[in-house]
């Protein structure tokens, strides 16, 4: 029961939704800007320890909380618990694609980035001085990637919006062409919201066999079927979840094993 409340409070610090209502500006994708290196800090509240940004599209982040994570590991190690993440910027933000919502950076110069938002308000990331990267400034996205722009800019804008009347078919138009954390949001809205199980089941299914982040949509299929009581299906989806780089969801499939010794 103990190692299952430190699981509990794990997965609380670790996948509270970090929200923002930072307003998106968009930009022509042809060109699109890219930023590179990694940006750290040393004040131990701020929910990112470090940040790094690898030429276009791909984020890797380090939290204080990271270490907790891999508490069940003879050797923890300062390595991220979660996949790599994306990003894109639009204006002066830098919008980091999370396990759910965006975490917004003000980028003030291409040094320091400031947080905007509720968990990481006027948060500051400095570039650590190292040999400077070679990636260029800018990229140019094939077809497929502008199309992965387009689909997360919409899904920003409606994932945020107070308005359910627009943002409900802009997330099912956006999940039907393929986009992950939009099916899964849709699942959540209809088992949390509508109290429609079958139907927000079925879209958690659907975002989880996409395989965005980490599996991430089977840890939150694991997690309602746990809550239903389907421990052997929660099981799957969390041995799914794992396999897919979710460090959490294999800290929950070696809980589980241990409990039903």
């Amino acid at each position: 029961m103990k190692s299952l409340l430190i699981l509990i409070i794990i997965s609380a610090l670790l996948f509270s939704s970090c929200k923002t209502k930072q307003p998106f500006v968009a930009l022509n994708d042809d060109i699109v800007p890219i930023l590179c290196g990694t940006f750290e800090t040393s004040d131990d509240k701020s929910l990112l320890s470090s940040l790094t940004l690898r030429d276009w599209n791909s984020a890797e982040f380090i939290t204080p909380f990271d270490r907790l994570a891999r508490i069940t590991e003879e050797t923890p190690s300062n390595k991220p618990v979660r996949p790599a993440s994306r990003y894109f910027i639009g204006g002066d933000t830098l919008y980091i694609e999370m396990d759910k919502g965006y975490l917004c950076y003000k980028i003030k110069n291409e040094n320091t980035l400031l947080g905007v938002g509720l968990w990481v308000n006027k948060q500051k990331l400095i570039r650590r001085q190292e040999k400077r990267t070679t990636c260029s400034k800018t990229h140019a996205p094939t077809a497929d990637e502008k199309t992965w722009l387009r689909q997360s800019r919409l899904y920003y804008q409606a994932y945020y919006s107070n308005n359910y009347v627009t943002a409900i078919p802009l997330l099912e138009r956006i999940c039907e062409e393929g986009y992950g954390p939009a099916c899964m949001t849709l699942g959540l809205h209809d088992i949390k919201i509508m109290q429609n199980q079958e139907k927000g089941l079925a879209m958690l299914e659907k975002a989880c066999n996409m395989g965005y982040f980490g599996n991430y949509a089977c840890f939150r299929l694991a997690d309602v079927l746990s809550d239903l009581g389907k421990e052997e299906a929660a099981m799957i989806a969390y041995q799914k979840a794992c396999d897919g780089g979710h460090a959490v969801g294999c800290m929950v499939v070696s809980l589980m094993s241990v409990i039903k010794k």
